[in-house]
């Protein structure tokens, strides 16, 4: 299995301004460049994928949509592994 060394890891959740509803979260991987990720969620005792976004030389990857996305328990899938986060 492949280490990954997060060095830097930036997760922001930004909503669209002007009254606008949408969803912005930008992932930073140092050392992962050009990688298709995927923003999953859990749905009782599923797992279903919301979105996906591939990172750039970078190392960025943004995932965004024109909804809000529902509050609860949220997982980015990398290569080799994954992390878990909360929207409210």
């Amino acid at each position: 299995m492949r280490q990954i060394f997060f060095i830097a890891v930036a997760i922001t959740a930004l909503f669209l301004e002007a009254g606008a509803q949408g969803y912005r979260i930008e992932v930073k991987v140092d050392g992962l460049n050009d990688t298709k990720l995927q923003l999953g969620y859990y749905h009782g005792d599923k797992t279903l994928l919301a979105d996906t976004a591939r990172t750039n030389s970078q190392g960025l990857a943004i995932f965004k949509g024109d909804t809000l996305l529902p509050r609860g328990m949220y997982f980015v899938v990398l290569p080799d592994n994954f992390f878990e986060l909360i929207l409210e």
